[in-house]
């Protein structure tokens, strides 16, 4: 409930987060309850109080809908706009290889990376091994260093976006004939870098939706295991 309301503050943050500020607050009441709060001020008059927000809410959206209640997301307005309408089912967008789509949706993305079915990604992961993407399949990620260390499709490696075409030019051997998965939060900026991949003649793809619709699929990715909330449905 915290994080939700650290984000409508514009301060993107996770539960972890939200939990953080909570005790802080709880600390702050018991202090003015006990009369104390005044050793607290500073020379101005003011308490200054600082904690840390350690998570981002991206791998966790669909918990919060599984442990608040609707009380807690006000009414969507102008459903029209959105791009995901609530209710609507997905397109699927499997294709045969010979013509492949390369904005393709997550649950496809995985079933390309992956051998494993998701719940034994999952357990495998849950008990401290690796989920090796196929041999012809490498992940890119070009979230920043601190989403993608938070939580990040296992197997993948991380690249700045401008450091895609220069990887390209220097391990050209080591690119080719793999098939490219490229993924950043929102599945926008890879679109662009997708393309650009296949005017130099490679199999790229781009997660649509990006690492924000994988976890709401709550589809294995890697976090650490202080942060680990639930395996697969």
């Amino acid at each position: 409930e915290q994080s939700l309301a650290l984000c409508r503050a514009g301060i993107v943050a996770g539960p972890s987060s939200g939990f953080a500020l909570q005790g802080l607050l709880q600390f702050i009441a018991k202090q003015k309850k006990a009369g104390s709060l005044d050793t607290l001020r500073n020379e101005d008059g003011e308490i200054v109080s600082v904690f840390i927000c350690p998570d981002s809410p991206f791998p966790y959206l669909n918990e919060y809908f599984e442990y608040l209640d609707e009380s807690h997301f006000p009414q969507i307005e102008n459903e029209q706009l959105l791009i995901n309408k609530p209710g609507a089912r997905k397109p699927r967008k499997v294709e045969a290889v010979e013509n492949p789509v390369y904005d393709i949706e997550a649950e496809d993305a995985y079933r390309m990376a992956y051998d494993l079915s998701p719940r034994l990604a999952w357990q495998t992961l849950k008990d401290g091994r690796e989920v090796v993407p196929k041999g012809d399949v490498v992940i890119v990620d070009i979230r920043p260093y601190g989403e993608f260390v938070h939580f990040h499709l296992p197997g993948s490696k991380r690249m700045d976006a401008h450091e895609i075409s220069e990887n390209l030019s220097r391990n050209a051997k080591k690119w080719k004939g793999k098939k490219v998965l490229l993924v950043c939060p929102m599945g926008v900026r890879t679109r662009v870098i997708a393309e650009f991949l296949r005017e130099k003649k490679m199999e790229a793809y781009s997660v649509k939706g990006g690492a924000t619709e994988w976890s709401a699929l709550n589809l294995p990715r890697w976090r650490p295991e202080i942060c680990n909330v639930r395996d697969e449905d």
